[in-house]
């Protein structure tokens, strides 16, 4: 019995340090973003996070209806200190209108098209 006990810590223990050094999704407003940019063949802008013990590892992109949506990953524990801080996209979406920053919950507008007509 106490060999099981052991072994079931062992194994949390494993599984909670693991679960602590993966990526977390970051909130997006804890995110600051600057000087966007967006032309026929690329989007660029800087990134920033208001938490100096989290570092921006990467991030992914989804594109729902006419808005680009981009969700930043990262954590703590980096070899790279600096992490993300200039982003370049290549722009292969159609009648973009808006670019947002998301945790899937929360989304934070960075961007709208100024030809685009906002109701």
């Amino acid at each position: 019995m106490k060999k099981i006990l052991i072994i079931c810590f062992i194994i949390s223990l494993i599984i909670g340090v693991l679960w602590f050094f993966s990526d977390k999704i970051i909130d997006p407003n804890s995110l600051i973003a600057t000087d966007c940019n967006v032309n026929k063949k690329t989007i660029t802008f800087k990134i920033d996070i208001t938490s100096a013990a989290i570092v921006i590892k990467n991030y992914s992109l989804e594109q729902r209806n006419n808005s680009l949506y981009i969700k930043f990953k990262g954590n703590i524990f980096t070899s790279n200190k600096d992490g993300i801080r200039n982003i370049t996209i290549k722009n292969k979406f159609k009648n973009l209108e808006n670019i947002y920053l998301t945790n899937g919950s929360t989304n934070k507008k960075i961007w709208s098209n100024p030809l685009t007509i906002q109701e």
